[in-house]
């Protein structure tokens, strides 16, 4: 019924590294605007996990009257702070070099324990590429790096004017900010799926982003899941966002804060996934 994209980021997967190493939301957002210009799609479900979704959303925000629904897969404008540590220190212990796919295959297991064994055993596949000794992880090494010390400059401000005003002063970060302003106005049906062990997205962000900045916002909690929903419960995360997808097939963009046109033309679906950790999973 749907046509699937799913392309990696620049840096991960089957897309090439950037030389300049322009690894920022700014520029994983133009690349997304560049991918939907050039594959001329007018009206289409719009996808992400982690990362990926964040960028999801500054797409959606601009470009609503393209998006038939928006998913959110496990993050938010706020992330926890401890399990955005982990996620960092992940990634940067990730070995350059493993002698077989078995033991890319362990090293996530021992990071992903929640983890269904075939959505590792897919990981360790897509994850890689050979070299002559054995294999490597496709992710640029470079992106974990430079991102991590981006978020970590603007968790260093939060954390600053939360012990200045106290722990209820809205958050004023300038990605965080953002992210919250673009909740404001994504006006498409929108699903927030959460893992219930994630210590990224706790409960009480999924709750506000639903309740009280979406303008049509649902929100999933997935039993025995973390941050990894997808690979964790597959089953349980597919059948949410299918039946969501379903659901809002033909209900109307609402026009509660802006006007907004939609395009009724047969949708696409476009799944935008973070590559997490060691590689892009495809």
């Amino acid at each position: 019924r749907y046509r699937v994209i799913a392309p990696d980021f620049r840096g991960h997967g089957d897309s090439c590294w950037d030389s300049s190493r322009s690894y920022c939301h700014k520029a994983l957002l133009d690349d997304l605007n560049t991918l939907i210009e050039q594959l001329n799609l007018r009206s289409f479900h719009l996808v992400g996990h982690s990362m990926g979704a964040r960028v999801a959303m500054l797409y959606t925000a601009t470009n609503g009257n393209k998006v038939n629904s928006l998913t959110i897969v496990d993050t938010g404008p706020t992330v926890g702070v401890k399990g955005a540590d982990r996620i960092r220190a992940d990634a940067e212990q990730l070995p350059r070099h493993f002698a077989t796919r078995d033991a890319y295959f362990q090293w996530l297991r021992a990071r992903l324990p929640l983890a269904s064994r075939e959505g590792l055993k897919q990981r360790a596949i897509h994850g890689l590429k050979p070299v002559s000794d054995g294999w490597e992880p496709k992710t640029d090494p470079e992106f974990a790096r430079i991102l991590w010390q981006q978020d970590n400059k603007l968790s260093d401000l939060e954390n600053k004017q939360t012990q200045s005003h106290g722990s209820q002063q809205k958050p004023t970060a300038p990605l965080t900010q953002e992210l919250w302003d673009a909740l404001d106005q994504i006006r498409s049906p929108t699903l927030v799926v959460r893992g219930q062990l994630s210590s990224i997205l706790h409960q009480d962000t999924a709750r506000t982003m639903v309740e009280q900045r979406l303008c049509s916002g649902q929100l999933r909690t997935i039993a025995m899941a973390g941050h990894s929903v997808m690979i964790d419960k597959p089953q349980e995360c597919s059948q949410a966002i299918s039946d969501f997808i379903h659901s809002t097939a033909k209900a109307p963009l609402l026009d509660k804060k802006l006007p907004t046109t939609h395009d009724k033309r047969q949708p696409s679906a476009v799944r935008f996934a973070r590559a997490a950790i060691g590689g892009a999973r495809r």
